[in-house]
């Protein structure tokens, strides 16, 4: 009598190298979503127009237009709160109001764009970056107003207020975190 049997051996090896650049690049894109909110959360300026001007350039995704309308309404709305403040005479009680539209300034001290770029009749105001070199594991975290630099440097009159480097730093400290989780869901 003959006793057979037949061992039949399997991997998923297959499956996971199928499964691992889709989840890599959702885990490049929820990197970036973390740190667009951490920039977001750390940005010092106040009326808002430049934490609504941080956006995220992607594989399939660019919000450049969006954060372009969101920072410009923001912008609008500070402007009629700056106008409105001025009208009613603000904390300077003893002043008369022509001499308050006398000494109230014409602009905002945020402007949204000092200067246009290009030349000829095609220039357009700046906004942020132009998205170029997107892969599926690239993404990028950019702030889009022209003052973003500034806010983060330090100059020779002012300290550097980091909100870009402080969400790096972030990102950096959770993101060991975020790979296993994404390991641990592709390998099960």
């Amino acid at each position: 009598m003959r006793v057979g049997f037949r061992v039949r051996k399997t991997n998923k090896f297959g499956t996971y190298a199928a499964r691992l650049p889709r989840e890599a690049e959702r885990l490049t894109l929820r990197m970036a979503r973390y740190g667009q909110e951490r920039a977001r959360m750390y940005v010092p300026v106040d009326t808002g127009a430049l934490r609504e001007s941080i956006y995220v350039v992607h594989n399939g995704l660019d919000e450049r237009d969006d954060a372009f309308g969101r920072a410009m309404g923001r912008l609008e709305r500070a402007k009629r709160q700056y106008i409105a403040y001025h009208k009613r005479g603000g904390p300077r009680m003893g002043i008369s109001r022509a001499q308050g539209r006398a000494r109230r300034p014409h602009t905002l001290p945020e402007q949204m764009f000092p200067r246009k770029t290009g030349s000829g009749s095609g220039h357009r105001y700046g906004f942020g970056f132009p998205s170029r070199d997107r892969g599926p594991y690239r993404a990028r975290v950019i702030a889009g107003m022209w003052y973003a630099p500034h806010v983060e440097y330090p100059t020779r009159g002012k300290a550097g207020r980091f909100y870009m480097r402080r969400a790096a730093n972030d990102l950096e400290t959770v993101a060991a975190g975020m790979v296993t989780d994404m390991l641990q869901r592709v390998f099960r």
